[in-house]
């Protein structure tokens, strides 16, 4: 297939060939030739679009208003189309050799909620990184060192490094030794191997640590519409694998990603074998409002050393994410799970089972302000005192104050119609709703 960009060039030619036989021909041939100029003008304006697509996914890509991995595909398929080699804008500031680059970004935020006043530790129950109440927390200073593999019989390679709140998330008891207070963390290091795709374009190859797959949120914030996150990515789904995986172009809209890994969040293997995930992804569908699906599956032992060996969690999901112009946005997540044996109550031991879902509404008002929306419902049979069901309700403003520094304001309600679980302003009960607000101030570079 010929580059379009080879392509606009040719028809600027046509055109300037074309123009001056108009004065030459018959009224009918010259109606004839300005019909063909008229859709040359237009196939180079189409060109053009293309061409600015990609510079404004590139944009988009620095700024962390969408999802990484997809803007990433995108922007290929786009360049591969127009022959357009990365801008400067998609690549990091500090850009080494052999095509090392290394980015980063740094944020800090403030919840406050008005109740927490009666728990003697300040807590935000069955919060994530955002569980310190009525306090300034530093939620990460990430460095990411990356040099991408490009082209088939290239290689890559990912070192991502956090210091804060989100590293003591990521490595909390990851290799069961009771430790959970670590404030760094390695999240990410891989190695990639590309090469021609058994179906067609390339495949990946990689050994490492990885950020999962599941869960629509991801640890960072630049990454997410939202500044908390929700009970699906605290209680139901991990954070890293440790293992192999491989991705496969399956279609030239579809990937299909296969993992073996030692479990959910576990540096070391638990003692039941190993995890395998399944993750199929699609590019947006123009003609379904830009709707793109994901489904993922995990099936193997999560539990640590001391439990009950052979047992098994079972897990899948449907992610539906729509774009039917540059300014709306929406997100449907749904996950189902099980874990054979999960839970000791009573002297007894039972299966543990969850479930969840959650809606995203997001609106972009120009280049700089952005307004989400989230509604979520959780139950987790996990719990001693029993199955807890959560409600939970956010909005959140997002605004980019210049390149690379973002504010966002967040408020949120949660409730609970079973359990009781959250704190009290007097300390001596509990409630069964929870406000907060948070802000934060993340900066990228």
């Amino acid at each position: 297939m010929r580059k379009l960009q080879h392509l606009s060039i040719g028809l600027g030619l046509a055109l300037a060939i074309a123009t001056p036989a108009v004065a030459q021909d018959s009224d009918e041939s010259a109606e004839d030739v300005r019909a063909l100029v008229r859709e040359v003008r237009e196939l180079r304006g189409e060109v053009e679009r293309l061409n600015g697509r990609v510079h404004e996914l590139e944009g988009e890509q620095v700024r962390g208003s969408a999802n990484v991995s997809e803007l990433s595909a995108e922007i290929g398929r786009l360049r591969d189309a127009t022959g357009l080699a990365p801008s400067a804008v998609s690549r990091s500031a500090l850009t080494g050799p052999a095509g090392f680059h290394l980015s980063g970004l740094a944020e800090m935020i403030y919840s406050y909620n008005p109740r927490a006043g009666g728990d003697p530790l300040d807590k935000n129950r069955f919060r994530a990184g955002d569980n310190n109440a009525n306090s300034f927390a530093l939620q990460t200073v990430q460095l990411v060192l990356e040099k991408e593999a490009t082209t088939a019989g290239t290689w890559g390679l990912r070192l991502q490094a956090e210091y804060g709140r989100l590293a003591e998330l990521i490595d909390a008891d990851e290799n069961f030794d009771g430790g959970s207070d670590n404030a760094f963390s390695l999240s990410e290091w891989f190695v990639t191997w590309r090469t021609k795709g058994l179906f067609g374009g390339t495949d990946d190859y990689q050994a490492g640590r990885f950020q999962t797959p599941l869960g629509f949120e991801s640890n960072e914030n630049n990454r997410n519409v939202m500044v908390t996150r929700n009970p699906i990515y605290q209680l139901g789904t991990p954070t890293t694998h440790t293992g192999a995986r491989a991705a496969f172009s399956i279609a030239p809209d579809l990937t299909a990603t296969v993992y073996l890994v030692n479990g959910w969040d576990n540096q070391i293997n638990a003692n039941g074998g190993e995890t395998a995930l399944l993750s199929i992804a699609s590019a947006p569908i123009a003609d379904w409002y830009g709707s793109a699906f994901t489904f993922n599956a995990s099936y193997g032992h999560e539990g640590s050393d001391t439990g009950h060996l052979g047992d098994k969690t079972s897990f899948a999901e449907f992610l539906w994410t729509t774009e039917p112009d540059e300014c709306w946005s929406t997100v449907l997540d749904v996950i189902w799970a099980t874990t054979e044996d999960g839970v000791a109550r009573g002297g007894l031991v039972e299966d543990r089972d969850w479930h969840g879902a959650a809606g995203y509404v997001t609106r972009k008002f120009g280049d700089d302000v952005q307004l989400s929306g989230r509604l979520g419902y959780y139950s987790d049979s996990q719990f001693k005192s029993g199955t807890i069901r959560m409600l939970d309700a956010s909005v959140a403003v997002r605004y980019l104050l210049a390149q690379g520094l973002t504010v966002m304001l967040e408020f949120r309600h949660d409730w609970s119609s079973s359990g009781n679980p959250y704190f009290s302003d007097s300390g001596s009960g509990r409630e069964d709703v929870q406000d907060t607000v948070t802000a934060s101030v993340m900066v990228e570079f």
